[in-house]
């Protein structure tokens, strides 16, 4: 489940390296290839990785096969509609406008959007099998693992988001191109629905637990049809520059939806809290960072350090991490090593 959970991390950073060092060498054309190339090595190493846990000896299915493709068949048509969310801005965007400068700013608006979605979400698939087993078998652990996954969640989250808005600039800058400066704001409207689709991810998680497959369609149906809704109407109100905001207004009401809907299964604990006290303390991050004048690229890495360390003051100081999280930070400490010296003592009695 380690390896598992590091396959988004992979398609993270092969996507991120491949579309910037792509770009420079042969522009769009580089992107378009980044793009593909990156879920290919990431199907590649998953397709190697599987073979080699198929079962040697074919048993039973617990339940009949229809019910297992009806549920595999829904959730897959959900996480499709989710994908077309996210690429159909950039491609509306291309059909409506002729500029290719501002299509190329919903590229790269997405390009962030989805990575850091996919490095949020992290967290949450990572935790998702042993939330089917507190299920099944009916562990109190179960409501304790969804405190966790929400609050480690959040507290990843919102300083990337208000971090990442607060210095989209001199990000693109340095990063992207200083021709690129002008777009920031579009790139920037960006940064909001990271927020509600990372939820949305959350609770489809919950709704996916108890197999509430038709409900976790009918979330990203509503995103869909909404974003679309709130598209059309900018586009003809000749407000394209506020486009990315019919992405933030889909995710919004579906994120609303999706905790309606989990919220009658569970109820997660310390849910306001823990909500609350990481985007408090991501503000007054933000507040400081503003404080620096960027010029240079080690004066952005010491803005983002700094605006690291002032994130986990805040978080101290409004009592949003405490003892049960350092005893939890310990206790994963203390797993890695332990593993590792197992593996360490299995290969050499191997020897």
């Amino acid at each position: 489940m380690g390896t598992y959970a590091l396959i988004p991390l992979v398609r993270l950073a092969s996507r991120t390296v491949l579309v910037i060092g792509l770009f420079y060498l042969f522009h769009t054309r580089g992107i378009v290839l980044g793009i593909f190339t990156a879920p290919s090595i990431a199907f590649f190493i998953c397709l190697f990785l599987s073979f080699r846990l198929l079962p040697r000896n074919h048993l039973p299915l617990d339940q009949p096969f229809r019910k297992h493709f009806a549920f595999g068949f829904w959730i897959y048509i959900s996480e499709a509609l989710q994908g077309m969310i996210v690429w159909l801005i950039t491609v509306l965007s291309k059909i409506t406008i002729q500029d290719l400068t501002i299509v190329g700013y919903f590229g790269v608006g997405v390009q962030i959007c989805f990575s850091l979605t996919l490095l949020v979400y992290f967290i949450n698939e990572s935790l998702l099998p042993s939330q089917v087993e507190f299920h099944i078998v009916n562990d109190s652990r179960f409501k304790d693992s969804l405190k966790w996954a929400w609050k480690y969640t959040n507290l990843l989250l919102f300083p990337l988001v208000v971090g990442g808005y607060v210095l989209a600039e001199p990000f693109v800058s340095f990063f992207i191109g200083k021709d690129y400066l002008s777009g920031s704001l579009i790139i920037k409207l960006f940064f909001p629905t990271v927020i509600f689709f990372s939820s949305v991810r959350f609770h489809n998680q919950i709704l996916f637990v108890y197999e509430r497959k038709m409900k976790i369609f009918l979330v990203q149906f509503i995103n869909l049809c909404l974003f679309l809704s709130a598209w059309y109407y900018l586009i003809r109100e000749k407000e394209i520059n506020l486009a990315p905001l019919s992405l933030c207004f889909g995710a919004l009401i579906a994120y609303l939806v999706a905790l309606i809907y989990s919220h009658k299964i569970v109820k997660v604990k310390d849910y306001v809290p823990n909500l609350f006290k990481p985007l408090i303390a991501a503000a007054v991050m933000a507040l400081g960072v503003n404080l620096f004048k960027i010029h240079s690229l080690p004066e952005l890495i010491l803005a983002v350090l700094g605006g690291f360390l002032l994130y986990g003051f805040s978080l101290l100081l409004f009592r949003a991490v405490g003892k049960e999280d350092l005893k939890i930070w310990k206790e994963f400490l203390h797993s890695v090593k332990i593993s590792r010296y197992k593996r360490y003592f299995l290969n050499e009695k191997k020897r």
